[in-house]
């Protein structure tokens, strides 16, 4: 009998610690699940964040880089604007020197027009000589 009680403990011993450690295996598994769980919520926030963060810096370099771009274009078109306004200007002081004398070279044309249609200079006697006119 005493036998039979001690088998029957040890039994129940075995069923009691296979319960417990299949409940401790779940509860295992159920803490990881929540860690994975958890993990890959605070991994995406973070990502979420960077991808914030990246896409502020990179607005802020577009813009700089769009205003780097339009500095050195409106530079570029500064010194164009500056070098044409130097070679008309010692056009017209030649053209004016050249009328002054009464000459004019064969190929100049009665009135000096710029290339945007703008009279720089009519014949000596005529009353627009020094009036440069827009033409119509």
């Amino acid at each position: 009998m005493k036998e039979d009680h001690a088998a029957e403990v040890r039994r129940a011993d075995v069923k009691t610690t296979k319960l417990v450690v299949d409940s401790l295996k779940m509860q295992e598994s159920l803490l990881q699940q929540n860690h994975e769980k958890a993990f890959g919520a605070l991994k995406r926030e973070h990502e979420d964040k960077i991808s914030e963060k990246q896409a502020i810096t990179n607005k802020h370099v577009g813009k700089e880089d769009t205003h780097v771009r339009v500095r050195v274009q409106l530079r570029n078109e500064n010194q164009a604007l500056a070098a044409r306004c130097q070679r008309l200007e010692a056009e017209l002081v030649q053209n004016r020197e050249r009328l002054a004398q009464g000459r004019r070279s064969p190929r100049t044309p009665p009135f000096l027009v710029d290339d945007t249609g703008v009279v720089l200079a009519g014949a000596p006697d005529h009353p627009t000589f020094y009036a440069p006119l827009r033409l119509a």
